[in-house]
């Protein structure tokens, strides 16, 4: 699978806006539950996530690509301690369960980030490069949780600490709302 220019060119920049991940479960504020919309450092992407409720490091959401900010892109990142580079361009199968509804979704593994360098700590897996269908994302705007499982490849689900991750998506058209009037802005 070929992974678009506009994305990978991007990646590097796109790590130095991400925030510190936090590796343990729970959460301390009501507000940590709820959608983030940026612009990434380069400019190029707005990012609308949500985190996860096991794993506050594991992401679900959207990118767009400026300047047309027309297509959706499913985000999704989880963590690994075991996975290397050779798992890089992976092509995972998700099963995605919202509102007693499933969905099988192919999404490649766009890198494997150390998030600290030199280390032997845990790595971002960040998964990307495939559109959010519009039956998707019908079904999003009317869910309150999705639940998100890695069920293929084998090893791969071995090899990311928790493959199956609860995401509080209350709110999903207000963020998409916020990333579409974001990426139209002239804030790059």
């Amino acid at each position: 699978m070929m992974i678009p220019r506009t994305i990978t060119s991007g990646f590097a920049l796109l790590f130095l806006s991400l925030s510190s991940v936090a590796l343990a479960g729970g959460f301390e504020d009501e507000d940590e539950r709820r959608w983030s919309v940026q612009t990434l450092s380069s400019g190029n992407f707005v990012r609308a996530v949500i985190h996860g409720s096991f794993v506050y490091g594991n992401e679900f959401g959207f990118l767009l690509s400026r300047p047309s900010c027309e297509r959706k892109v499913i985000w999704l990142s989880f963590t690994s301690y075991e996975l290397d580079e050779s798992a890089k361009g992976t092509v995972a199968t998700f099963e995605l369960v919202a509102s007693d509804e499933m969905r099988l979704v192919q999404v490649p593994l766009l890198a494997v980030v150390q998030l600290v360098p030199g280390s032997n700590g845990v790595r971002m897996l960040p998964f990307t490069n495939r559109p959010l269908e519009p039956g998707l994302t019908e079904l999003l705007s009317t869910s309150q949780e999705m639940e998100v499982r890695i069920v293929a490849p084998e090893w791969l689900i071995k090899g990311v600490d928790v493959p199956e991750e609860w995401f509080d998506v209350t709110g999903f058209t207000e963020a998409e709302e916020a990333a579409e009037k974001l990426c139209h802005s002239d804030k790059k």
